[in-house]
């Protein structure tokens, strides 16, 4: 349970008797203290909050969880960016100055777009060189997704598994 949001709900509404709360109440106080907050954040608290009175619904201190009558706000689908050529061409130059050895997981990186986890937790059962595909069993959101291989990643795990078997 996170502790900080935890602090908020309880300074909000913690003087209060629980089966006082009203789905009106959690909207005002949503519209009024999380009009700058982005829908996901104010998603999480209607969860937190909702959590609470399941919890006090199951030891049956409240009789009525009125967080599940609060509409939860519409989420983007995240941010995708790429870097300027002007970036990769810096961020390139560092990393061949500094770190050569990590060249492959950078143009994997660049060139699957897939996140520094999924990267760091793959395993080369996960790689399909013949396929030209990479596994990747658990995403952020717990599914398994198919990425495809372009000739530089395939090049980058290549050198990769040349590094880590030879």
């Amino acid at each position: 349970m996170d502790k900080s949001r935890m602090a908020v709900i309880v300074k909000e509404f913690g003087q209060r008797p629980a089966a006082s709360i009203t789905p009106q109440d959690i909207e005002k106080w949503f519209a009024h203290d999380f009009s700058e907050h982005s829908p996901a954040t104010v998603n999480r608290y209607r969860a937190l909050l909702s959590l609470v009175f399941r919890q006090g619904i199951r030891n049956r201190k409240v009789t009525a969880n009125p967080a599940r009558l609060v509409k939860q706000r519409p989420e983007s689908r995240g941010r995708v960016r790429w870097l300027q050529a002007d970036e990769e061409t810096r961020l390139r130059a560092v990393m061949e100055a500094h770190y050569p050895h990590r060249i492959p997981e950078l143009d994997l990186a660049l060139n699957t777009g897939i996140r520094r986890g999924e990267q760091y937790a793959m395993t080369w059962d996960n790689v399909d060189f013949e396929r030209r595909q990479l596994h990747i069993p658990h995403t952020k959101n717990g599914e398994e997704k198919y990425v495809p291989l372009n000739d530089t990643a395939m090049a980058a795990l290549r050198t990769a598994k040349q590094f880590s078997t030879g």
